[in-house]
C-alpha cells in the first residue's frame, strides 16, 4: 500500500499526516464537489512558473494509478493525466482565510500533488494544483502565494518507515 506525506498549511498552522491514495481521492472529490469550476495546473517555483491546463472534470484515484480528466481552455476536447501511484511523492493543502476584491473575506483552499517527473527542466518534480476558479478574483495569485507556505510542509517526514502503516502488525497475527 502506498503511504506518503500529507503536508498542510491553515492560517500559518503547519502539519502532516500520513495519507493513502484512498484519502487523497476523499480530499480531491471534495473539492471538487465543493467547486462548480475546479482549475487545474502546474507550478513550479524554482522556475518560477505557473500554467493553466483546464477545468478538472473528474479525479479518479486507486493503489495503482492517479487519473485526472479535465477540460482544456482551448479545447472542448476532454483530456487526462495519468501516473502510477509509485511515482506520487507527497500532497498538500493549504487554506487561508483572505479578503478577496470580488468576495470578501473567506477561507480559500487549494490541494496540491506532486509526482515524480522524467522532465530534466522540472526538478525531477511535477506539482499538480487545485483550485476553485471562481471564488475568487484572481485565484493564480492565491495559488503562487500558498505554494510558497507550503511546499516544504511534511517534506522531512517518511510515513512508509515511521507511520501507522510502517508497522503493520496484523499480518503477523493473521495465520
Amino acid at each position: 500500500m502506498k503511504v506518503f506525506a500529507h503536508g498542510s498549511n491553515v492560517n500559518f498552522q503547519e502539519s502532516a499526516r500520513e495519507m493513502v491514495p484512498a484519502d487523497l481521492a476523499d480530499v480531491l472529490k471534495r473539492y471538487l464537489k465543493e467547486s462548480k469550476a475546479l482549475l487545474l495546473g502546474t507550478i513550479d517555483l524554482t522556475q518560477a512558473e505557473l500554467r493553466q491546463y483546464g477545468y478538472v472534470q473528474s479525479i479518479q484515484m486507486d493503489e495503482e494509478q492517479f487519473h485526472c480528466r479535465f477540460l482544456p481552455f482551448e479545447s472542448q476536447e476532454e483530456k487526462e493525466i495519468t501516473y502510477a501511484m509509485d511515482e506520487l511523492l507527497i500532497s498538500h493543502e493549504a487554506h487561508f482565510d483572505v479578503v478577496d476584491p470580488k468576495s470578501g473575506q473567506l477561507r480559500y483552499q487549494v490541494a496540491y500533488v506532486t509526482f515524480e517527473s522524467d522532465d530534466a527542466d522540472q526538478n525531477n518534480e511535477m506539482t499538480y494544483f487545485f483550485a476553485d476558479a471562481e471564488r475568487v478574483e484572481n485565484p493564480l495569485m492565491y495559488i503562487a502565494t500558498f505554494w510558497e507556505q507550503v511546499h516544504e510542509v511534511g517534506r522531512d517526514t517518511d510515513f512508509a518507515m515511521t507511520g501507522c502503516r510502517a508497522h503493520d502488525v496484523s499480518k503477523k497475527w493473521n495465520r
